[in-house]
């Protein structure tokens, strides 16, 4: 016998309390799976015109669950040391600076370090530009904020936290790992340009803080599979010569590409190949690393 549906109770007006009628809050992020959408340096004042425009991480992450991308600033330094380069992608020295890097006190630098933690590969954090986040899907963490000297709390003002890695669930390029008892994350917000100077408080997550060539829609959309003609076939040819070019550079030859890194050194290679996104579609078959020609029975691709 088949068993009948109860008859809800809830009266008109009473939201839903199931896990899959739960939202994202609307505070301050925390502890939650979250995918970068958009990443730059930027120059903001808090949305303050009193005050003067100071250098900022700025990301734009969508939670899961989320309808909309929340903007997270944290805060890099002193204009006086460290500007964002014209495109946004990189930091450059003040005029007159001698700043070589980011002061390891501020929060863009602990967010950074919580990546690196957390094992996102330093050489492709350090050499990249500052776009190469869009696609990271993490775990946020807020966490309380270094004591600073010159900067007491008044007295009844919560403690100050900013946002952190603290497990990378798949990096850019990436699939996301399926979740298990949970309904499964949404896809990834398309990137935007970020408009910091139109942004209004109220958007701004983190407000208490002291590409790639275009391509349509459907190239994005498409499938890897080995000889559909579109992303396998003869990009699934060079998706195996770029890994088997990677094994005779003495970098790898001997030691070989690590398997969890695979994709971060891909990505990094294929920086300026304009078949990228169908390379690392290819790359994220189940079966390509297993079957390539190459030795993949260890923790590591090596030569077969």
């Amino acid at each position: 016998m088949a068993i009948q549906p109860k008859k809800s109770k809830r009266p008109a007006g009473a939201v839903g309390i199931t896990s899959d009628e739960q939202e994202v809050g609307t505070g301050l992020l925390n502890d939650v799976d979250v995918e970068v959408t958009a990443a730059e340096w930027a120059m903001w004042n808090y949305g303050n015109d009193a005050q003067d425009d100071q250098p900022f991480l700025h990301l734009s992450v969508q939670a899961d669950g989320a309808e909309e991308a929340t903007e997270l600033y944290l805060s890099a330094g002193r204009a006086d040391r460290l500007i964002p380069s014209d495109d946004g992608e990189w930091m450059v020295p003040s005029e007159g600076s001698s700043a070589k890097g980011l002061s390891s006190s501020c929060n863009a630098a602990a967010f950074l370090q919580s990546l690196e933690n957390a094992g996102y590969d330093k050489d492709t954090l350090g050499s990249e530009p500052i776009s190469q986040l869009v696609g990271l899907y993490f775990h946020l963490l807020r966490v309380p904020q270094p004591k600073r000297s010159g900067l007491p709390a008044a007295e009844g003002e919560r403690e100050r936290t900013m946002p952190t890695c603290s497990e990378i669930h798949s990096l850019p390029g990436e699939p996301r790992p399926k979740k298990k008892g949970l309904a499964a994350a949404k896809s990834a917000v398309p990137q935007k340009q970020i408009k910091t100077k139109k942004k209004e408080p109220a958007d701004v997550e983190d407000a208490d803080e002291s590409d790639d060539e275009d391509e349509d829609e459907d190239e994005d959309e498409i499938q890897a599979k080995p000889g559909n003609g579109g992303a396998g076939g003869g990009v699934e040819k060079e998706a195996q010569q770029l890994l088997l070019g990677l094994l005779k550079t003495p970098e790898y030859k001997r030691k070989g590409i690590p398997k969890g890194k695979v994709f971060q050194i891909a990505f990094q290679a294929l920086k300026d190949n304009p078949k990228k996104k169908k390379i690392l579609a290819v790359m994220q078959q189940e079966d390509f690393i297993a079957d390539g020609p190459w030795d993949a029975s260890g923790d590591a691709i090596t030569p077969a």
